[in-house]
């Protein structure tokens, strides 16, 4: 297209906004996956502290694996079997106590840090 004697690359005019929505687009994206990385981290990191801010549970965590000869390939592993421990040591004490309702007790063992399925 010329306009008076100055041609004019219309395509180059027509996409220059397009790559910078493109590029905008692309850094969002980027922005918000760092973003959400840094919240689990972050989330993963105070959950983390949580359990080592209980000093009791802690000792009796660790004698419980060392009792069964357990350990764990990493930290973040490690705290997710912690909560399932923890979990499965609240169900028995809450059913220990309505003991004299039900005739029996339960008591944590080998596969405390397991799901039950």
């Amino acid at each position: 297209m010329k306009t008076n004697g100055i041609q004019r690359n219309t395509l180059c005019c027509q996409s220059s906004p397009n790559i910078v929505k493109l590029a905008s687009l692309v850094l969002i994206i980027l922005l918000l996956h760092a973003f959400q990385a840094e919240a689990k981290g972050t989330a993963y990191r105070k959950k983390y502290r949580q359990h080592l801010s209980k000093p009791a549970l802690s000792a009796e965590w660790h004698t419980w694996k060392s009792i069964h000869g357990k350990s764990y390939q990493s930290h973040r592993e490690e705290l997710n079997r912690h909560s399932v421990w923890q979990a499965n040591k609240k169900f028995i004490e809450a059913h220990n106590a309505k003991n004299k309702t039900l005739g029996y007790i339960l008591a944590m063992n080998e596969h405390g840090d397991l799901v039950s399925s």
